[in-house]
């Protein structure tokens, strides 16, 4: 047998692979591919909707909107907003149901009943606390009584406190005055933290009554317009900023006016401007910067403690004689600064104020322009005591204070002081015997000061008396009468002082002059002589000074002068000295304050 063999031996089978190696480094990034398709159409806008809608999600999925109504865009309502159109108002005969419902949706949480523009009617709507009325303004959205109402078009019906329920941004129109009120709030113990703004509020019997104790209602940039009454306070702490009060027979009234302010409010064309009902009463007001302007009675009525601060009176068309500005009916007010204007088509009204209350009344610091009567006292009460009317300014017509009274101490401790009056030279319309400023009855002004004024006449043959006085234990002095009569005492006595008062020439009050030039005067120690000085118009009980031209001789000796007789002053020299002396001849001259 033969074995060939042959070279190195038969290749086996393939070994399993090994393991995989590490990863190699991370080559260059290639170029960047061409682009892909287009993906889907995404959701878009819906179609559809319609003037004040927005759009809202519908669910939880992206995108997915639809279009809703807002309040003001006449559908349904978001958080907080109850509109009445969700409520079933339709604008129809009567939508109370409408307020009703939408207004218990708000009580409870706590929201706005909104009322979108357009004439809605309804009467008889709750007040509930924390719900409020809001508008889309005056001109837009008007809530009306229905026709043949007999109840308020809102109302608080229960007898508790009412907190922060308010209207704002509408019109709340009424039937007329003998119709039923606006908002009536008479039956709630207080009304507190309301804010009202932007309302007309009119054609009511009332336009608001407020609470039993009102703390602090707020009313601002409101018109009360054409009601008999446009906000009828029960009680307490109203505050009426910027508001438009016109055309009612009250502006603003009530039973107990308290403690309420009003700032930059005018009250226009009422019949009564400010006024408490039959049996109220307002005290403790303050009014800064309102114009009280054309009411034909009384502009305002005001009891004890109401303040005036740089508020403009007017009087306009339709007074008549028997009208005024302001009644101040009680004691310790004022009206400080400002301007008065008392003017009509039909006549000159009573006068700008008038003061009923026994005490303590000041009126200050007033702009006059083209007034009548400025202010008078009414005749019928006894006794005043302490009136101030001090620094005012202006042109009268007529009167700048009267004083009247039945009483008989009827003036004490007034004082009518620093006022500057011009009498125009056409129109003035007092007589002879009349007084610009007249304090009259008997002996009656004690303690009482008349000093300081000037009273300009532009008219030089003006009748009047610039100042006619009964005075006791007065202080008449240093007034300027220019062009009047001068000064005119009705009665007076040793204890009233007039001096320093410049009058015209030749009319009372005015100082009379003479002169006399006796011979030389000797006095033995203890002798006294006498002589005589002619000033014409001198009257007994005039106050008179002298005056010589040389002091020589006098040294030592007592001298003075009265009036011992009509037209004829008397001067006396008393040698006192303890030796002789010997007066040279002198010119003696007399000035004598003549009789007011």
């Amino acid at each position: 047998m033969t074995i060939a063999l042959t070279m190195g031996g038969i290749k086996g089978p393939r070994g399993a692979d090994g393991p995989q190696g590490p990863a190699g480094a991370t080559g260059q990034q290639g170029p960047a591919g061409s682009d892909g398709a287009p993906g889907p159409d995404g959701v878009g806008v819906p179609a559809g909707g319609s003037t004040g809608q927005v759009l809202s999600k519908i669910d939880a999925t992206d995108y997915n909107t639809a279009w809703v109504n807002q309040p003001g865009g006449g559908g349904s309502s978001l958080d907080g907003y109850h509109n009445i159109l969700d409520y079933g108002a339709t604008g129809g005969a009567d939508d109370t149901a409408a307020f009703v419902a939408a207004s218990a949706a708000a009580s409870v949480d706590g929201g706005i009943v909104y009322v979108p523009p357009g004439l809605w009617r309804a009467q008889n709507v709750p007040v509930i606390s924390n719900v409020n009325f809001r508008g889309a303004g005056w001109s837009a959205t008007t809530i009306k009584l229905i026709d043949g109402a007999t109840n308020p078009l809102f109302r608080y019906g229960t007898a508790d406190d009412c907190q922060q329920a308010g209207w704002s941004d509408m019109s709340l129109e009424g039937l007329g005055t003998s119709g039923p009120d606006g908002i009536d709030m008479s039956t709630a113990l207080s009304w507190q933290f309301s804010e009202n703004h932007g309302l007309r509020i009119w054609k009511f019997r009332r336009g608001v009554t407020g609470s039993q104790n009102d703390r602090r209602p707020y009313f601002a940039f409101c018109q009360f317009w054409q009601n008999d009454v446009g906000y009828y306070v029960l009680n307490n702490h109203p505050q009426i900023s910027g508001c438009d009060i016109r055309d009612n027979n009250y502006g603003v009234s009530g039973m107990t006016l308290y403690d309420m302010q009003m700032t930059n409010t005018i009250l226009i064309r009422n019949n009564y401007g400010i006024a408490p009902d039959v049996g109220g009463s307002l005290s403790q007001c303050l009014f800064t910067n309102c114009s009280i302007f054309g009411n034909y009675f009384i502009g305002a009525k005001v009891g004890y403690g109401v303040e005036f601060s740089g508020c403009f009176l007017v009087a306009g068309a339709g007074m008549d004689s028997s009208s005024v500005g302001v009644w101040f009916d009680q004691q310790d007010s004022a009206w400080k600064g400002g301007a008065v204007r008392m003017e009509s088509v039909d006549g000159w009204g009573d006068a700008a104020f008038v003061i009923r209350g026994k005490q303590d009344i000041t009126i200050e610091g007033v702009t006059i322009e083209a007034t009548t009567n400025f202010i008078r006292t009414d005749p019928a009460v006894t006794v005043y005591r302490r009136l101030k009317v001090l620094n005012c300014t202006g042109s009268i017509r007529g009167r700048f204070a009267h004083f009247d009274t039945v009483g008989s101490n009827g003036f004490q401790g007034c004082d009518i002081s620093g006022n500057s009056i011009e009498v125009p030279a056409t129109g003035g319309v007092l007589t002879a015997g009349q007084g610009v400023i007249e304090v009259v009855k008997a002996l009656s002004t004690i303690g009482n000061h008349i000093k300081d004024n000037t009273i300009h006449c532009l008219d030089a043959s003006y009748a009047a008396y610039g100042i006619r006085v009964d005075a006791s234990a007065s202080v008449i002095t240093g007034n300027i009468l220019r062009n009047t009569q001068g000064i005119n005492a009705l009665a007076s006595n040793a204890l009233t002082i007039y001096t320093g008062n410049i009058v015209p020439s030749g009319a009372q009050g005015a100082i009379l002059y003479g002169s006399a030039t006796p011979g030389a005067i000797s006095l033995a120690d203890g002798e006294r002589t006498s002589f005589d000085v002619t000033v014409t118009g001198a009257a007994i009980g005039n106050f008179c000074m002298f005056s010589f031209a040389s002091f020589a001789g006098l040294f030592g000796a007592t001298t003075w002068a009265v009036v011992s007789g009509a037209n004829k002053v008397t001067v006396y020299v008393h040698n006192q000295t303890g030796g002789a002396i010997s007066i040279t001849a002198n010119t003696w001259r007399v000035a004598v304050h003549g009789n007011p």
